[in-house]
């Protein structure tokens, strides 16, 4: 297992490389290096966001639409503060926009509002969280796509966004810039959005599921689209549910667990997500194999993961790196994370998988294109790292003398690190503005 080592100087001095390592990356940055305390964490299509231990909210990687809420539209390979002071209990990141809830119950939205998904009465992207409007209170929202759901304390569930397969459930298939009810006078427990489909689940344990079905991924035994909840099939009794977060076409997932740790499974299949050992799609909910134990699932962007109660992530469907086992290889049943982990939290991104630890530190794998593990190469990786999300947030990547380098380097050779006029520099060569960090795996 590779091991992520990061050091920052603030002023002259010299770094001795490591046995065996022969390349370093060198960001400039301002402000601390301390890791993030995480809360809770919310990955997404191509970005993650992050609630640190006092409920300040942070977002990292892809940022075309905004969706960091850093008031620009920098791609971020450290995490950026969202602006405005806010202070949250929960938090989501869709496929081009974002969502937080605050412990009065009002929600916030930031990122791209071409469906009205921002819940503001426009259609014009925001930069920085703006407030849905309506004097609604929530306690729990759910957003993986283009639009968001939302529960309050009497279990009823509103949606704003993009409506065009009912996955609103208010009995039309239309976009809404503001909360509008799902129909059916229903009480739910729990929620999850998907990709153009809705999850809900009942005290009582049974799931309800309306939107895009195209694939069976509604779960009651058709392939009708429906624009009002109806009830997955099989008298059976759930604890959690989770609905997958890609926009890719056609890639449309629902997972879900019982008490005694069982999961189960149904929708598009073509690459094993199911879990069932075939590549089958199923219109109704099939047991995940291996007579596994799990306290936590979430489905990904093509992949599903799972957590057990020592710690473990177990993983399947497609891989490149997502499912953390150390190989490409794509899987049709669950196969474990390596490195002897223990993990407190999951969320399965579009192609990539996080995880934290009860310590608050959060490990990353697969793809990293943007940035959005933040560890030291923008390169997929197929087993877990340590994202380095610092607390300073401040990495300058939009000053042409403040670039992220890939430096060769030699073993055990020294490199000078000095500092003029407000520059660091490294090995005479590598300049640039604020504070020097040094980042390797080994």
């Amino acid at each position: 297992m590779e091991n992520l080592n990061t050091q920052i100087f603030t002023t002259a001095s010299k770094w001795v490389c490591p046995a065996g390592i022969t390349s370093v990356k060198i960001d400039f940055i301002f402000g601390g290096n301390t890791l993030l305390n995480l809360q809770n964490i919310s990955s997404s299509w191509d970005f993650n966001l992050l609630l640190d231990q006092n409920n300040k909210p942070y977002g990292v990687g892809s940022n075309n639409t905004g969706n960091l809420g850093d008031n620009t539209t920098i791609t971020r390979s450290f995490p950026v503060s969202v602006v405005g002071n806010h202070s949250f209990a929960e938090i989501w990141g869709g496929s081009s926009g974002s969502s937080a809830r605050k412990t009065d119950g009002s929600v916030w939205c930031w990122g791209s509002n071409a469906d009205g998904q921002l819940g503001d009465n426009t259609t014009y992207t925001k930069y920085s969280p703006v407030l849905v409007v309506g004097e609604h209170s929530f306690v729990e929202i759910s957003l993986k796509d283009y639009f968001v759901l939302a529960r309050k304390a009497d279990g009823s569930v509103w949606g704003w966004g993009n409506g065009g397969a009912g996955n609103l459930g208010n009995n039309a298939v239309d976009a809404q810039s503001s909360p509008v009810l799902a129909v059916g006078n229903h009480n739910f427990v729990e929620i999850s959005a998907g990709v153009a489909f809705s999850l809900a689940r009942k005290a009582d344990g049974s799931v309800w599921s309306w939107g895009d079905n195209t694939l069976g991924n509604l779960g009651d035994n058709t392939v009708t689209s429906k624009s009002s909840p109806v009830l997955v099939v099989g008298s059976h009794s759930f604890v959690e549910i989770s609905a997958n977060k890609t926009n890719i076409s056609g890639s449309v997932v629902s997972l879900a667990r019982k008490a005694d740790g069982s999961v189960w499974a149904w929708g598009y299949n073509e690459y094993g997500m199911l879990g069932d050992n075939t590549i089958v799609y199923k219109s109704s909910p099939v047991l995940v194999v291996g007579n596994h134990s799990f306290v936590e699932i979430s489905a990904g962007g093509e992949h599903s993961l799972a957590r057990k109660a020592d710690g473990s992530v177990w993983a399947w469907g497609v891989n490149n790196g997502r499912l953390g086992d150390n190989t490409d290889t794509y899987r049709s049943s669950p196969v474990l994370a390596v490195g002897n982990h223990s993990f407190s939290e999951i969320s399965g991104g579009y192609n990539f998988s996080l995880a934290k630890k009860s310590d608050g530190t959060a490990w990353g794998w697969g793809d990293n294109t943007y940035g959005q593990l933040s560890n030291i190469y923008l390169t997929t990786k197929s087993s877990p790292v340590l994202c380095a999300f610092i607390t300073s947030g401040d990495i300058i990547e939009n000053n042409p003398m403040s670039r992220t380098f890939i430096y060769p380097v030699v073993p055990n050779t020294t490199y000078d690190i000095v500092f003029s006029d407000s520059m660091a520099i490294f090995d005479n060569k590598i300049r640039g503005i604020g504070n020097l960090m040094l980042s390797w795996l080994e």
